[in-house]
């Protein structure tokens, strides 16, 4: 059977990566924004790139900070993922909201999950 997908929604069918968690330290609040569109660019240095679009909460954050923590969560936090890919973290703290731990990052000053 021959479905029909609007152009706007075509591309998130050829994403292959795992889906993500980026946290990001915050003034008011640390957020967390669920990504998938995200592929590695380099082993030495380590480097990601992240597709973030500019009208969401988490790009102002990292845009101020400079840094943030990717996090791979296994697929038994898929209800908490949908959570913090659905709510703005202008209005929600999504770290209490889907009850995760922050725990400090090693080298940038972002929550790990």
């Amino acid at each position: 059977m021959k479905e029909e997908i609007p152009l706007k929604f075509a591309t998130r069918l050829i994403n292959s990566g795992p889906l993500a968690l980026i946290s990001v330290k915050g003034e008011k609040r640390d957020n967390i924004m669920t990504i998938a569109w995200h592929t590695p660019l380099s082993h030495n240095p380590p480097l990601v790139a992240c597709a973030v679009g500019r009208s969401n909460y988490t790009f102002e954050l990292i845009d101020k900070a400079r840094e943030f923590v990717l996090n791979i969560p296994p697929a038994k936090y898929i209800d908490e993922a949908v959570l913090c890919g659905t709510e703005s973290g202008r209005d929600t703290d999504k770290f209490n909201e889907a009850h995760f731990t922050k725990m400090p990052a090693k080298a940038v000053d972002a929550p790990i999950i």
